[in-house]
């Protein structure tokens, strides 16, 4: 597998990454930043992330093929990639891409 994986991260000066499922701070342009980096790639997340941007948008984020990481066998939802381990993902990731971001908290 050749696959060049990314990581993206915003994160505060006091560390914190997330709050209660969503982030805690709204930037118009570190979301714009964001989309412009990752579109046209996988994205892999986990299902909680999945779900604040599911809860957000209402839809899968436009534009990336979306793979959730997920333990829940009952989590099932048409037009995303679900898997259950980060190998998975990565198999995914390399056959859509040669890269993808890791994105979430």
């Amino acid at each position: 597998m050749n696959l060049d994986l990314r990581i993206i991260a915003a994160v505060a000066k006091n560390g914190v990454i997330g709050k209660r499922g969503g982030i805690p701070w709204h930037i118009p342009d570190d979301l714009k930043r964001f989309q412009e980096l990752t579109s046209g790639f996988p994205v892999i997340m986990g299902r909680r992330t999945f779900d604040s941007i599911y809860g957000r948008l209402g839809k899968p984020l436009s534009n990336r093929d979306n793979i959730v990481l997920t333990r829940n066998k009952n989590f099932d939802l048409r037009g995303i990639f679900i898997v259950y381990s980060f190998d998975d993902a990565l198999d995914i990731a390399a056959d859509l891409n040669d890269a993808a971001y890791v994105i979430g908290g």
